[in-house]
């Protein structure tokens, strides 16, 4: 079931809803850390044989740069090879920044709601190819986007996972 109905979920329970996403994708070995010194990373998952370190935010505004710094150092704490953000909101343009300069990949609401749209269908072919687009601009992951209105409307294209912050597109 797809669902935007993150304000009636506990922090504990956003990272087990993230969590259950992932495994919908498949990523393997998905384990939610314990929620005290967990030094940055709610979630741990392997795909394709790389280990990613994952803070879950369920927030009501922008997330900042401490959530990147976090994972960053958590990634390190955990051996993992990719730390991820992945929040219901957007990020602030300094954690965009900081992220683009870390390599921190930022999933944001519209990335989980393409991983929920895809999670257990028989093709996650359209989320890895969605997953090697990398913004030019910021560095966040480029997602297929429909255009709502005008002479396009019903068009797809690439729009940045960072959007309003980042507003690059790109033509499919």
């Amino acid at each position: 079931m797809i669902t935007d109905n993150y304000d009636n979920m506990s922090g504990e329970q956003f990272e087990e809803f993230c969590a259950d996403i992932l495994r919908g994708n498949g990523f393997e070995n998905v384990e939610v850390t314990k929620a005290s010194g967990d030094h940055g990373v709610d979630v741990l998952a392997t795909k394709d044989g790389q280990k990613y370190a994952i803070q879950c935010k369920r927030y009501s505004k922008p997330v900042g740069n401490k959530a990147v710094q976090e994972v960053y150092s958590g990634k390190d704490i955990y051996k993992a090879d990719i730390a991820v953000v992945m929040s219901n909101m957007d990020f602030t343009a300094q954690a965009i920044e900081d992220a683009k300069k870390l390599r921190v990949e930022l999933w944001n609401k519209d990335c989980i709601y393409l991983m929920q749209k895809n999670g257990n269908v028989n093709n996650p072919k359209i989320v890895n190819e969605e997953k090697k687009q990398i913004c030019p601009k910021c560095g966040g992951s480029l997602v297929i986007r429909t255009t709502k209105k005008g002479s396009n409307a019903g068009t797809q294209f690439y729009g940045c996972s960072n959007y309003p912050n980042c507003r690059f597109t790109k033509d499919i």
